[in-house]
C-alpha cells in the first residue's frame, strides 16, 4: 500500500499554488490495497505495496482530528500506486486542469477505480496543512476534475497540524478518496453515412453538429474535419472522415466545445453518434460506396442544397445507392438562411415528390418542424424498412432547426437490437478491416467493424486471406474506441486494433509478397513484415472457415433500373462485398448472355487480384461503367 492520511499523504507534484509549475508524473498500471486504517498504522504499513484494492469506506467523517504525533512526516510519494499528494489545488489554469485531470485518471487506473489524495502534504511527505479558505478552494478544484471524469469525492481523515493548534486559524491535512468504479458499460453506437453533392455543406454540418459552434458562412466549421491539405485548399473532402457526437442519460449532446477530447465525450456519453463523411464529387464515389458498406451504417444523412436542383451532381446517385442498399435515410436542407420562404416552400415540395416516387419506392416523407413531429416520426417508423423519411430545414450559421436534429439524432436506435447482439456474441469473432496504419513505436493498427464474436486485449487471432488464401496469427496488443482505450469490443460496434505477429507465426516474404512461413523471432522485423501483408478487405477471425475463401463466387443480382448500359459476360466491375472493394469480372450469367436495366439474374464472378473472405448471403454492390447492380452471394469458390 502506499503512503497516506490513511497511510499519511500522498502529494503529487505541487509546493505553491498548483498551477502549472511541475510536470504531473506518469505511473505503470498496477492496482492497489487500501485499508482505512488509524493514521498511525496506515503510516507504518505505507511501504507495503498491494495489487488489488479492496472496498474503502466512503462515508464523510468531518474533523475527525486524529491523535496526536509528534512524526508528521510521509514516507515520499511514490510514482507508483493510487496515491497522489497535493500541497495546494487553487485556481488552476485551463491547461493545468487538464494535466491534473490527466493525472487523476492514472491514480484511478492504478487503484482500479479508487484513488487517494492527501491534502496539504509536500513531496518529501511533510505535513504543511491548509488554512480553512485553502481547504475550500482546493476541494472545489478537485470536485471540478471528477466531475469532468463521472467520479465522485469525499473526505475519509482531516489531520489537525499539532504545531498550528494554537493559531487563530490553525492548518489541517485532508485525506480524500476519488471514486470511479470501472466498468465495461459501453455506449450505445449509431453509425450514420452523411451522403450528398458537394458543396452542399455537408462537412460544416457535421463541424457545427460535434463542435457546437456556428459556421461563419464561409465553411470555417469544416476545418477541423479534413485530413490532408489539398482537402482544406479545395474545401472538399476526399476521404472518409469519422466525428463523434456524444449524448448524455438526459439527452443533452456532448460536443467538442465543453470537452476538448474524444476520451471525455465517451467516458460521460450513453449514446454516441458516429458521422461517416465521404467526398461529394463524383470521382470519389468509390470511396462513397464504401462508407455505405464496409462501415455498417445504421442510417444515411442526404445533405441538400437549399439553392440548387434537387437532381443536380450526385445528389440522386447517392439517394439511390441508400435505397438500393436498405439503408434508412434522413434529409437535411442546408442553408436555408440564404432562402426565402417561397424557396423554401418550393425545395420541400420537391423533395417530397421525390421521396414519394417510384424511384424510392414510394416511401413517404414527413417535415420536422417541432418536437411534436419527432414524437410521430417515431411512433410510426418502428418497422425496420424505415419507409417514413424525416425532413429537417438546417442552417448552420443561424442555427436553425439544429436543436431539432440533436433531438432526433438522441432517439435514434442502432440497427443491431440487445437480443440480436447476444445471439452475435456467441458467435466465432469476425473483425472486418477497413483501413491499416503502421504508427511508431505501436506497430500496425487496424480499424474495423466486428461483426460478431468479442475481442479483448490479448486475443490471439487469425488475419487473411493472404494472396495463397492462407491466414497467419496475431495478437492484439491494445483495443481502442473512438480514440479510447478499451477492455473489450462487442458486436456492431467499429475500433482500432493494435495488433503484432504471434510468436508462433511463420511467414517469409518473397518480393514484398507473403507465400510460406518461417517462424519471425525479432520484433522489430515481424511489425515490418505484418505491415506489409495485412490490408483492407482482410478479416480478423478466431476460427477460419476455409468454405468461405473465395477467388470465384455466385450471386443474384439486379441492374438497377436507371442503368444505361447492358451487362454482358466478360464485363468488369468494382465489387463491393462488406469491407471488401476489388475488380471482378463476370464470367457466366444464367439462362442470359446480357443483363438489362431493371433485370435480375444468376452470375457468377472472379475476383482479379487476390482472394477474399466471403459468407453466403453477403449483400454486394457491383458498380460497371454505366450501370450498377445489386444483389446477395449465393455460393463461393475457391
Amino acid at each position: 500500500m502506499n503512503p497516506s492520511l490513511s497511510t499519511i499523504f500522498d502529494y503529487g507534484d505541487d509546493n505553491d499554488d498548483d498551477n502549472g509549475q511541475n510536470d504531473l508524473h506518469f505511473h505503470q498500471h498496477n492496482h492497489h490495497h487500501h485499508h482505512q486504517k488509524s493514521f498511525q498504522n496506515r503510516r507504518q504499513n505505507s511501504h507495503r505495496h498491494i495489487r488489488r484494492t479492496s472496498t474503502i469506506s466512503t462515508s464523510k467523517s468531518h474533523h475527525n482530528l486524529l491523535p496526536i504525533d509528534n512524526d508528521t512526516i510521509l514516507p515520499p510519494e511514490q510514482e507508483q500506486g493510487n496515491v497522489e499528494y497535493k500541497l495546494k489545488l487553487i485556481n488552476p489554469s485551463p491547461n493545468r486542469l487538464e494535466h491534473l485531470i490527466t493525472q487523476m485518471k492514472w491514480r484511478l487506473e492504478e487503484g482500479d477505480g479508487e484513488a487517494i489524495y492527501e491534502i496539504g502534504v509536500e513531496d518529501n511527505g511533510g505535513l504543511k496543512g491548509l488554512t480553512d479558505d485553502e481547504i475550500s478552494s482546493s476541494l472545489q478544484t478537485l470536485n471540478l476534475m471528477a466531475n469532468k471524469i463521472n467520479a465522485s469525492v469525499s473526505i475519509t481523515q482531516e489531520k489537525l497540524i499539532e504545531s498550528t493548534r494554537n493559531d487563530n486559524n490553525p492548518r489541517k491535512a485532508l485525506e480524500v478518496l476519488v471514486k470511479k468504479i470501472p466498468n465495461d458499460r459501453q455506449a450505445a453506437e449509431i453509425r450514420i453515412s452523411v451522403l450528398g453533392n458537394v458543396e452542399t455543406g455537408k462537412s460544416s454540418l457535421l463541424g457545427v453538429l460535434t463542435q457546437g459552434e456556428l459556421d461563419n458562412g464561409k465553411g470555417r466549421a469544416r476545418l477541423n474535419l479534413f485530413r490532408h491539405r489539398h482537402e482544406i485548399r479545395s474545401g472538399r473532402t476526399s476521404s472518409i472522415n469519422k466525428e463523434i457526437l456524444g449524448f448524455d442519460n438526459r439527452g443533452r449532446p456532448i460536443k467538442y466545445c465543453d470537452y476538448q477530447t474524444s476520451e471525455e465525450i465517451c467516458q460521460l456519453s450513453s449514446k454516441i453518434i458516429v458521422f461517416i463523411d465521404s467526398g461529394g464529387h463524383r470521382k470519389y464515389l468509390k470511396t462513397t460506396v464504401f462508407s455505405l458498406t464496409a462501415t455498417h451504417a445504421d442510417y444515411a444523412i442526404l445533405v441538400i442544397d437549399a439553392l440548387s436542383p434537387l437532381d443536380c451532381g450526385t445528389n440522386l446517385l447517392h439517394l439511390s445507392l441508400a435505397i438500393a442498399l436498405e439503408v434508412p435515410i434522413m434529409v437535411v436542407i442546408n442553408k436555408i438562411d440564404l432562402c426565402d420562404q417561397k424557396m423554401i416552400d418550393q425545395i420541400v415540395n420537391n423533395v417530397q415528390q421525390l421521396i414519394e416516387s417510384s424511384f424510392c419506392k414510394n416511401k413517404k416523407s414527413i417535415t420536422i418542424k417541432n418536437n411534436n413531429d419527432i414524437i410521430d416520426y417515431c411512433n410510426n417508423n418502428n418497422n425496420k424498412l424505415k419507409n417514413l423519411v424525416p425532413i429537417f430545414l438546417i442552417s448552420c450559421v443561424n442555427g436553425n432547426g439544429l436543436e431539432l436534429l440533436y433531438k432526433f439524432l438522441h432517439l435514434l436506435e442502432p440497427s443491431l437490437d440487445s437480443i440480436d447482439r447476444d445471439k452475435l456474441i456467441k458467435q466465432n469473432c469476425t473483425f472486418q478491416i477497413d483501413q491499416t496504419f503502421n504508427i511508431p513505436n505501436l506497430g500496425v493498427v487496424a480499424s474495423g467493424f466486428l461483426r460478431s464474436g468479442l475481442i479483448e486485449e490479448g486475443s490471439v487471432l487469425k488475419v487473411g486471406p493472404l494472396d495463397d488464401g492462407h491466414f497467419v496469427d496475431v495478437f492484439v496488443t491494445s483495443v481502442q474506441r473512438h480514440k479510447v482505450n478499451r477492455r473489450i469490443v462487442r458486436p456492431g460496434e467499429s475500433s482500432t486494433l493494435a495488433l503484432n505477429l504471434f510468436k508462433n507465426s511463420t511467414i517469409t516474404m518473397n518480393d514484398d509478397n507473403v507465400t510460406d512461413s518461417t517462424a519471425t523471432k525479432n520484433t522489430n522485423n515481424s511489425t515490418i513484415i505484418l505491415s506489409k501483408i495485412i490490408r483492407k478487405g482482410m478479416v480478423l477471425l478466431s476460427n477460419v472457415d476455409p468454405n468461405s475463401i473465395c477467388q470465384y463466387f455466385q450471386a443474384q443480382i439486379y441492374s438497377l433500373s436507371y442503368s444505361s448500359a447492358v451487362i454482358t459476360l466478360g464485363s468488369s466491375a468494382i465489387v463491393y462485398i462488406e469491407n471488401v472493394r476489388q475488380s471482378g469480372i463476370i464470367l457466366a450469367i444464367k439462362h442470359k448472355e446480357q443483363i438489362y436495366a431493371d433485370e435480375s439474374a444468376t452470375v457468377i464472378i472472379r475476383f482479379i487480384r487476390r482472394p477474399e473472405y466471403i459468407r453466403n448471403g453477403y449483400r454486394l454492390l457491383l458498380q460497371f461503367e454505366r450501370a450498377k447492380a445489386i444483389g446477395h452471394v449465393t455460393k463461393v469458390f475457391f
